[in-house]
C-alpha cells in the first residue's frame, strides 16, 4: 500500500495534465495534421493568428523542409498564391515550378533596378555589402564611401540619371570592379602608401572572387528581371552553387531589400499575395535584417514570411515575437533550446518533451488575435511531393526567359 501510495504522488507530480486548444482553435483553410495526445485535427488560419508569418526551427533531418513544402502546395491549393524561396541548402530544387541555379546556370546581377532608381537600389546593396563583408561606415567608413562613390559611377558611366528609373541595361559588379582598377592606377603614380589606396586595394581584394571577370558570379547578366520574379508561381533562388557564405548572404540580403521595397510600393492588401522562403538563411535573419521591418509590416500589405533553420540563436527575438505561429521539431543543442525557451516562454515540460520528438512531430505556439494560444504538440501529415517541377509551367515563362535575354 506504501508503495503504491508514493508511485502516485510521484506521478502526480512529473506528469503534468495536457491541455489541447478547443478545435473550434484549431479551424481553418489549411491542414496541416493533428494533436499528438488528443488526436484533434489541426489546420493553419493566418485571419485568427496576429500575422501570417511562420518560423520553423529544429535539427537537420527532422522534418522542417517537408513541413513547409507540405504547407506551400496545400495553401496554393485554397488560394493560387506566389511564392519566392531564398535557399541557401538547395533544398527545394525539385518542389518550385522555376528553379533559379544562381552562380550556375543562371545569375542574378545585383545592380539591376527592378523599377527602383540608381540611388535607391545603390542603398540596398551597400546594407547587403555590410552584412555580407563587412563595409560599413562605422567599421570601414572609406571603403564604404569609396564602393558607394563608384557604383554611382557605374550607373552614370551607362547614362542614367541616378533619381530616375530607367528600363535599360545595366552596369554590373564587374563594371564596378573596372572602375576600382582604373582608380588604383592613378592613386599609385600619387603615393604608394596612402590610406586612399590602402582601402581601394582593399575593397578589390574582397570584389576579386566575384566579379574580376566575365565569369565571375555577379558580373554577368542577369537571366531574370527583378520586377517579374513576384509573378511565377513558386520561384526558388538555389543559392547553394555559389562560391561561399559572402556571396550567398549579398544575394539573400540584396533580394529581401528588394521585395520590402516592392511591398511598399504595390500598397496594401487584406489577402496574403506572396509567401517568402528563408531556409537555412538564418544569417539574414539578424539584428539589422530587412526580415523585421517585412515581419511588422507585411500582413497589411499581403506578405507572409516563412523562416526555416536550424540555427535558432542567429534569428532575432523581435522576428519570433511578431510569427503568429511557431513550429518547433526536434532539437538537441542546450543552447538552442535556451534560446528558444525564453523566446517563446516554452515550460520544461515541452523542454523536455522537445528533445524526444519523432520525424515530422513538433511543438506548436500560436499567436492568435482574440484568443490565448496554448503550446500544444502536433505530428504533421505530410504530403510526398516528388519531382513536380516544370520548367516552364506557364507560356508567360518562356516570355519572361526571352525579355530576361535581350537585356
Amino acid at each position: 500500500m506504501r508503495v503504491q501510495k508514493i508511485f502516485t504522488k510521484d506521478l502526480f507530480r512529473f506528469t503534468p495534465t495536457i491541455v489541447e486548444p478547443k478545435q473550434d482553435l484549431l479551424k481553418g483553410e489549411v491542414y496541416i495534421g493533428r494533436t499528438l495526445f488528443q488526436r484533434k485535427l489541426f489546420f493553419i488560419d493566418f485571419s485568427k493568428t496576429i500575422n501570417p508569418h511562420i518560423c520553423v526551427f529544429g535539427m537537420s533531418g527532422s522534418g522542417k523542409s517537408t513541413f513547409v513544402k507540405t504547407l506551400i502546395h496545400r495553401y496554393r491549393k485554397v488560394r493560387r498564391v506566389n511564392a519566392i524561396i531564398i535557399d541557401f541548402a538547395g533544398e527545394y530544387v525539385d518542389f518550385a515550378d522555376m528553379n533559379l541555379e544562381i552562380g550556375k546556370k543562371d545569375f542574378l546581377n545585383i545592380l539591376d533596378l527592378g523599377g527602383l532608381t540608381p540611388r535607391q537600389r545603390i542603398e540596398q546593396i551597400m546594407r547587403g555589402f555590410e552584412i555580407a563583408f563587412g563595409i560599413s561606415m562605422k567599421d570601414a567608413p572609406l571603403q564604404y564611401s569609396l564602393l558607394m562613390y563608384f557604383l554611382e559611377q557605374a550607373y552614370i558611366k551607362k547614362g542614367f540619371d541616378l533619381d530616375k528609373y530607367e528600363d535599360k541595361e545595366t552596369p554590373t559588379l564587374l563594371d564596378v570592379y573596372e572602375l576600382i582598377e582604373e582608380e588604383i592606377k592613378k592613386e599609385e603614380k600619387k603615393s604608394k602608401e596612402s590610406g586612399r589606396l590602402i582601402s581601394l586595394i582593399s575593397l578589390k581584394a574582397k570584389l576579386r572572387a566575384y566579379a574580376s571577370s566575365a565569369s565571375g558570379v555577379f558580373a554577368r547578366k542577369s537571366t531574370i528581371r527583378l520586377d517579374e520574379i513576384t509573378k511565377i508561381g513558386v520561384l526558388n533562388f538555389d543559392l547553394s552553387k555559389l562560391p561561399d557564405e559572402h556571396s550567398r548572404i549579398l544575394v539573400g540580403y540584396t533580394l529581401l531589400e528588394y521585395l520590402l521595397d516592392r511591398m511598399r510600393r504595390e500598397g496594401i492588401s487584406e489577402n496574403i499575395k506572396l509567401f517568402i522562403v528563408l531556409d537555412e538563411a538564418h544569417k539574414l535573419a539578424g539584428e539589422s535584417s530587412p526580415i523585421i521591418p517585412l515581419v511588422k509590416e507585411g500582413r497589411k500589405y499581403g506578405f507572409a514570411i516563412i523562416i526555416s533553420t536550424q540555427d535558432i540563436i542567429d534569428v532575432d527575438k523581435r522576428i519570433i515575437a511578431n510569427a503568429g505561429n511557431v513550429f518547433v521539431f526536434k532539437m538537441q543543442a542546450p543552447e538552442q533550446i535556451k534560446y528558444l525557451k525564453d523566446a517563446i516562454s516554452m515550460s520544461d515540460f515541452y523542454e523536455r518533451r522537445l528533445m524526444m520528438l519523432k520525424l515530422g512531430e513538433c511543438i506548436v505556439k500560436q499567436n492568435l488575435r482574440n484568443e490565448v494560444s496554448n503550446i500544444f504538440v502536433i505530428k504533421v501529415d505530410a504530403e510526398i511531393l516528388k519531382k513536380v517541377r516544370i520548367k516552364l509551367p506557364y507560356e508567360k515563362l518562356k516570355k519572361i526567359k526571352t525579355i530576361a535575354k535581350m537585356i
